[in-house]
């Protein structure tokens, strides 16, 4: 349970964490961006690294027990990779089409059943409610474009 001095805490730091959010929203934007650049960024380069380690042993495996040259090792290593990265695209390419169309009709359904039920209410609705949502969509979007300019 938590006692009164963190409710106290937790209550001041999301009052804190909104006024930095209404206050200088373009550098937490920013601040958030690069963050998830650089963790792309660290998983990109762990990639390359493990990709060239995995490159360096083929050769020297390939070097050694066939007792090739050079350039007829990095041939071989060439031509495992692209097999080891070009079977498991095939079956890729071979799903990807079926995944695409069941995700396509499901959301296709769940857009014209939102639609529906969006277009429902909106006809249940008085003119006056009408109007008040109107209002409070024109005033959301006034108060939003501070933020884009």
């Amino acid at each position: 349970m938590i006692s009164i001095s963190y409710k106290n805490i937790i209550k001041l730091l999301l009052i804190t964490a909104v006024l930095v959010i209404f206050t200088i929203p373009d550098i937490l934007l920013e601040l958030i961006v690069e963050g998830i650049h650089l963790i792309i960024e660290s998983i990109a380069e762990m990639a390359h690294l493990i990709f060239e380690g995995v490159e360096s042993m083929l050769d020297n495996v390939i070097e050694e027990n066939f007792h090739t040259e050079m350039h007829e090792t990095q041939i071989v290593v060439f031509y495992i990779i692209m097999s080891v990265l070009c079977i498991p695209m095939y079956f890729i390419a071979r799903v990807l089409p079926r995944v695409y169309n069941a995700l396509d009709r499901s959301v296709s359904a769940v857009w014209s059943t939102q639609k529906s039920n969006l277009q429902m209410t909106w006809l249940g609705l008085s003119l006056q409610e009408k109007i008040k949502y109107g209002l409070i969509l024109i005033a959301g979007l006034y108060i939003a474009s501070f933020f884009v300019m």
